[in-house]
């Protein structure tokens, strides 16, 4: 069973470690609420599947939330699909009764961990964060953290 570590919790963002039982890294899961209406970009399988705006607007709500899974498997290998059943439900879990609101994963292939020195280096999340954000090419803001805010649920 893994387990769903959350390292960052505000408003607008939550960013997850997704480790084994034996605390073992899997990946990391991002929430990103957008705030805004979804549009036909947001859904990486359908935009590049050439349908077009028009056609996409049966799929559309007034909010999206993007959900991106960084991993260090390969999520259609069969080896893993116990893994992956279990971050798919963990984010159906998270969105499924949201009313009016959209999501979608996009899955990235990584190979660096976040390395951070518990208690006193809580910014170097908020960095790491970053450094995927930027890798997936989106434009998302990262609540800087600290060791005070990480004390609290939400920083």
């Amino acid at each position: 069973m893994l387990t769903f570590q959350r390292l960052i919790a505000s408003k607008d963002f939550e960013f997850y470690r997704v480790i084994t039982p034996d605390f073992d890294n899997v990946g990391y899961l991002i929430f990103y609420d957008t705030h805004r209406k979804t549009v036909l970009s947001d859904n990486t399988v359908l935009s590049e599947s050439g349908m077009s705006e028009e056609e996409f607007e049966d799929y559309a709500r007034a909010n999206h939330i993007a959900v991106l899974f960084f991993s260090y498997f390969e999520t259609h290998h069969e080896k893993y699909d116990s893994e992956f059943r279990q971050i798919l439900n963990f984010v159906d879990g998270m969105l499924d009764y949201k009313p009016d609101t959209t999501y979608f994963m996009d899955v990235y292939t990584i190979d660096k961990e976040l390395e951070f020195g518990y208690p006193n280096e809580f910014e170097k999340v908020s960095e790491f964060a970053s450094y995927l954000v930027e890798r997936a090419n989106k434009e998302i803001t990262i609540p800087k953290i600290s060791r005070n805010s990480f004390k609290h649920l939400t920083q």
